[in-house]
This record gives structure tokens, C-alpha cells and sequence, in this order.
């Protein structure tokens, strides 16, 4: 928890949850129950935050990370819209500011068409920056209480970093995240020992939404690259896991995405690997965003109450 201008400020990756997993696992009363708790730590921290600086304190400031976030996401506007009535009626004008990082293109779009139905308040509270562009946003946080991965200055020592990231693979969730969206007949690739397999796709079309889920039964080194003519642009860092499940939005018509899964590390054992990719066509984006625009203006998270 970090103290800025006065109020604790929040980081909060929501392109990290797994909402096949969260829709299959949770129902709407577990999930208002954690968020409860998670206000509640939230007003413990404007209590310190009060008695450390000596001032007045009733507010927070959220960082909002989008960075993989996908259309699933609003699956769980009836998640939100709970949660969003519980704030109202129990922590009435507690959110002081809104930032909105690593924001899709059509997050631009989508806002575009429900701003008009937030009150003008409210919406001088909320900052957005889209893509990997953070310039501006020093104005608004502290460089040094900012993580650096955001641009600022903050390298903190804790495990896990500023903003800690957890591994769900580690929670087994196995089957279970395969949901909906993700093809029943997965198709399987045997990876030698010391090799690797590089899986290809090219998307035609800018604003494509790619969405991947893959399983296997021990630990690859899995990463995502865009490529584009000699420059390559990573998408997922590598990380060495047995499950990851993602989504990216294409930034220009012609693209090539390679995902890799490496088994270099292991001498001698080979790896079974089951994997989907899906891709959501940029006219069928537009569609669902107008969807989605017209589900949030006719509920509460369209006017939910932002401190001034």
C-alpha cells in the first residue's frame, strides 16, 4: 500500500484474472464477500493513511492495469454491478481517483459511448492511457511511488515486487479454466527434451482480439512474440509455467504472432502440451463493445459515485 497526495493508492491487474475460472468457480455472493474484505482493508489503510499524515483522509486512488485483458471480461459485469451497489449503500464517495493503464484500443471506444451517461464529476476523475504510453501519468503519481514498470522510480525489495504478481498455475485448476471460449478438442503438440515449438499465426486485420489458453503436463517456458518484418515485439515475457491463459488485441493489419512453448531446460524429458487459439474479428469487437456500452449505461456502474 503506498501514501499519495494524502490517500493510499491501489494497484489492481484486471487482465490477470481468469474469468472463465472466476465464472466456474465463484459464484456472485463469494465474490461480494471478498470484495467486502478487500473495501475493508481498503478503509483500514485510509485510517492509517489519516493518522500518519494528520489529515484529513476519506478517499483512495486505484490504478486500474488492462494490460491482456479481453472481451470475457464482461462476463463479469453482473460481478461488478453487485459489488458496485454494495460501495454505494456501505462506502459511499471512497474512490478519490481512477487511472486506467495499458488500456485495449477499444476500452477508447467503449468510453466514447458511455461518458455521456457519467456524471461530469465523475468523469474528471478518471485518466486513461492507452497501449504501453504512460506519459502524462508522473502528473498524476508520485515517480517515486510509482512502480517502475509503470514508468516510475519505485523498485521495492518485497517479494513479488511493487505490484506482486501469483501464480495460478500453482492452484491446479486444470480443466476447470476451459471454458466457453476455449475449443473442447484442444489440439496437442509433444515437445522433445532440449527442443522447442514455435506455433504460428497470422491475423489479417488491426484491432483482432487473440485469446489462448493452453495446459501441459509439466512446466514449459512459455512466451508471446509479435513479429513484423525484422522487429519482433514481445507479448508474454517468458515465463516457465504449466498453464497460461491470455488475450491480445492486434495494433496493425498483417501480423504475425508466434507462441512458444520451450522445453530447452529439460534433458531428458519431453512435454505433452494441449493448447487452443481463438481470434474475435475486429467488426465482431465493435459489436460486442456496443453491447457492452449499452449493459453499463443501463446500470449502476455507469453513474457509480466518485469522490470529488
Amino acid at each position: 500500500m503506498i501514501i499519495l497526495y494524502d490517500r493510499p493508492l491501489i494497484f489492481e491487474k484486471l487482465g490477470k484474472v481468469d474469468v472463465v475460472a472466476l465464472m466456474q468457480l465463484v459464484t456472485g455472493d463469494e465474490y461480494l464477500r471478498v470484495h467486502i474484505w478487500k473495501m475493508s482493508k481498503v478503509m483500514k489503510a485510509i485510517d492509517e493513511a489519516r493518522a500518519t499524515t494528520g489529515k484529513r483522509v476519506e478517499t483512495f486512488s486505484l490504478v486500474l492495469d488492462l494490460k491482456g485483458v479481453s472481451l470475457d471480461t464482461r462476463k463479469t459485469t453482473g460481478y461488478l454491478n453487485i459489488c458496485s451497489e454494495n460501495d454505494q449503500a456501505n462506502f459511499p464517495e471512497r474512490l478519490g481517483r481512477l487511472i486506467i493503464v495499458n488500456a485495449p484500443w477499444y476500452i477508447a471506444m467503449l468510453w466514447k459511448l458511455v461518458q455521456g451517461s457519467i456524471d461530469p464529476k465523475t468523469r474528471a476523475k478518471i485518466s486513461f492511457f492507452y497501449g504501453s504510453n504512460t506519459e502524462g501519468l508522473a502528473e498524476l503519481v508520485d515517480p517515486d511511488s510509482l512502480p517502475s514498470l509503470y514508468g516510475g522510480n519505485c523498485k521495492c525489495e518485497k517479494e513479488g515486487g511493487c505490484v506482486p504478481e501469483y501464480d495460478l498455475a500453482a492452484l491446479n485448476l486444470g480443466d476447470l479454466i476451459v471454458g466457453k471460449n476455449v475449443q473442447a478438442d484442444l489440439k496437442e503438440q509433444t515437445i522433445a527434451a532440449g527442443k522447442r515449438y514455435d506455433e504460428k499465426c497470422t491475423v489479417m486485420s488491426k484491432n483482432t482480439e487473440l485469446h489462448w489458453y493452453f495446459r501441459c503436463d509439466s512446466d514449459v517456458l512459455f512466451s508471446v512474440y509479435v513479429a513484423k518484418g525484422d522487429q519482433k515485439k514481445l507479448v508474454v515475457e517468458p515465463v516457465r509455467t504449466h498453464t497460461h491463459q491470455g488475450a491480445y488485441s492486434t495494433e496493425e493489419d498483417d501480423t504475425e504472432i508466434f507462441f512458444v512453448f520451450d522445453n530447452g531446460f529439460s534433458f531428458f524429458r519431453s512435454k505433452s502440451v494441449k493448447y487452443s487459439i481463438g481470434s474475435i474479428p475486429p467488426e465482431v469487437v465493435s459489436e460486442q463493445i456496443s453491447q457492452l456500452a449499452e449493459e453499463v449505461a443501463s446500470t449502476t456502474l455507469g453513474t457509480a459515485a466518485v469522490s470529488s
